[in-house]
């Protein structure tokens, strides 16, 4: 067996120095990923709050027409400010705090060679309900 595969370090083609792997650990997370993870979970909330409704709904003997109408309906009443703050400032920050390249012939972030930076859509009832429906099929 290779020498590189009894160590306990998983086997790179780069050298990573005492001294970066103790300011990475000291600095943390990156702001735009710990704030990505709360657009997430926000988002997680929501959909877990329709999917229990929706539930209770089925519970008591609702059709699905009766919960799809019930569940649009309180997706029109919820609160999308806190995540849709964060959706902003994720898509006014995130290019600079990642230090994306700039294409320098459109003069546009790219998150890769070809793959411009595109920003996450607002939340809103319909985008909601569309995730909401995703998940629900992906989960029969």
């Amino acid at each position: 067996m290779s020498p590189e595969l009894l160590s306990i370090s998983a086997p790179r083609n780069f050298t990573i120095t005492t001294e970066a792997t103790v300011h990475a650990l000291s600095i943390g997370v990156p702001s735009y990923a710990a704030r990505r993870r709360r657009i997430e979970d926000g988002i997680d909330d929501l959909l877990s709050f329709l999917e229990e409704h929706a539930g209770k709904l089925a519970e008591r003997g609702a059709s699905p027409a009766e919960i799809s109408r019930a569940t649009a309906a309180a997706a029109q009443r919820i609160d999308f400010s806190a995540v849709n703050r964060l959706i902003a400032a994720h898509n006014r920050f995130y290019p600079i705090e990642a230090n994306l390249p700039v294409d320098p012939k459109t003069g546009a972030f790219v998150v890769r060679r070809d793959t411009p930076f595109e920003t996450e859509p607002e939340l809103g009832p319909e985008r909601l309900l569309a995730l909401f429906a995703e998940r629900d099929a992906s989960l029969s």
